[in-house]
């Protein structure tokens, strides 16, 4: 059986494991954008042959070039402002609600990139 047939698991236990591995991908995002953070800062890209971060992302690091600008911003942002790197989950809004932009308000959600074609 192969690891991504989930098929057979019970209910309780595939919500259980999504929010687990959803928990995991926050916490290496936090990490990778901190890491990505720091490169830039010393700018450790110039040595390896890379006239900028975005070059080493996309060539070295073989993100996308989408990935590799949205990573770049948010790195550079956090970097900025570190408590960004604390935040545990969706922004939220008055009330604990999922912010405007998270529940499709007037900016709506962030579409994904499959979307904009």
């Amino acid at each position: 059986m192969s690891r991504y047939s989930l098929s057979h698991l019970p209910d309780p236990v595939l919500l259980r494991e999504l929010a687990t591995l959803v928990a995991r991908d926050r916490a290496t995002t936090a990490a990778l954008l901190a890491r990505l953070a720091e490169v830039d800062a010393r700018r450790l890209y110039a040595p390896a042959g890379h006239p900028s971060m975005f070059s080493y992302c996309v060539h070295e690091l073989r993100l996308s070039e989408d990935a590799a600008y949205k990573r770049i911003q948010a790195a550079r942002l956090a970097r900025r402002f570190p408590v960004l790197f604390e935040v545990p989950g969706p922004l939220r809004g008055p009330g604990g609600r999922p912010a405007a932009s998270e529940r499709g308000g007037p900016a709506g959600p962030v579409p994904d990139s499959r979307e904009r074609r």
